[in-house]
């Protein structure tokens, strides 16, 4: 059952997002590579943070357009880091 307050973002959802937003622009690919032999449960980065920000659908607390709303600022704000921090490390920030 979902609490009787309003909802919220999903920081779950936004942090997981923007982490996989970053990593997919520092593999150069949104793949997740297999470890020790085996294989990832999640095909990719934005899978599996997907799957950590539905953490408030099955806990009741929060519903799908917080997570959805996650979802979208994370990938926002990880695109706007990853692109900032490939302009400090070619030395062309401001």
């Amino acid at each position: 059952m979902t609490p009787p307050y309003p909802g919220w973002v999903s920081d779950e959802s936004a942090f997981g997002r923007a982490a996989a937003e970053i990593l997919t622009g520092m593999t150069r690919s949104g793949a997740l590579a297999a470890v020790a032999g085996s294989l990832p449960r999640w095909g990719t980065y934005r899978h599996a943070a997907d799957e950590a920000g539905l953490s408030g659908l099955y806990a009741g607390t929060q519903i799908g357009a917080d997570d959805f709303a996650g979802r979208r600022i994370g990938s926002t704000v990880g695109k706007q880091a990853y692109a900032l921090a490939k302009r400090y490390f070619n030395g062309t920030a401001r």
